[in-house]
């Protein structure tokens, strides 16, 4: 007997194929070209989330850098909600200082992290917000100052003398020997590994899926 679809029976079916191409699509991405992963050490590098998390997320960043600003504050918080905060993932931020005049930066962002970790992710949402890019006669170090007395929780004291010596420029300059050494040629900025493997950074949604992907036992 032949069978006769409506146009309503023939949208269902197309939309169950599209879907299931999409599907299959997707597995054959993860399964074949996934690169394999790499070993990243990251020992004392800003880190957030819990220790045995089973996804593990690197970020190289200069916080000059325009893309990296705009994933700070539109895709981290993002991560921070659905995957760091319930215990699914563990999230580190090697700061990088390459671009003009970005080391202040990297090292005050450095300096809240070793004196009071628990205010670094807001001490960086606030460096992204454009701090050092508008016209100003104040210096850079009381920008960076004036920006921790706003965050609150951090000792003035400490942060004042990190920023004025920058302290932590021979960890800034292992950090940038560090991501030359695993990019190579595709060196840039913001670099994201999830699980040791090259990750996307331009939206929540292509995170989302590589995180997944792991989470479900994939390679």
């Amino acid at each position: 007997m032949d069978r006769y679809f409506t146009s309503k029976q023939m949208l269902v079916l197309g939309t169950t194929l599209m879907a299931c191409l999409a599907l299959g699509a997707g597995w054959f991405y993860h399964e074949k070209t996934l690169p394999p992963p790499i070993r990243i050490e990251v020992a004392g590098s800003p880190t957030l989330g819990q220790k045995n998390a089973p996804i593990q997320m690197v970020l190289f960043e200069d916080f000059r850098c325009p893309s990296c600003r705009s994933f700070n504050v539109n895709l981290l918080p993002r991560i921070q909600e659905s995957y760091i905060a319930p215990g699914y993932a563990r999230f580190t931020i090697v700061p990088l200082a390459f671009l003009p005049e970005s080391e202040p930066l990297a090292n005050a962002a450095l300096a809240v992290y070793q004196i009071a970790p628990d205010r670094f992710l807001s001490y960086v949402h606030g460096l992204c917000q454009g701090l050092g890019e508008r016209e100003t006669k104040t210096p850079i170090q009381e920008q960076l100052i004036n920006l921790a007395k706003v965050v609150g929780g951090i000792d003035l004291l400490q942060f004042k003398a990190c920023v004025m010596t920058d302290c932590h420029e021979s960890t800034l300059e292992k950090n940038l020997l560090l991501a030359q050494e695993i990019m190579g040629e595709e060196f840039g900025t913001p670099t994201l590994y999830i699980n040791g493997v090259p990750g996307s950074t331009g939206s929540f949604s292509s995170i989302q899926t590589m995180v997944e992907h792991f989470l479900q036992g994939g390679p």
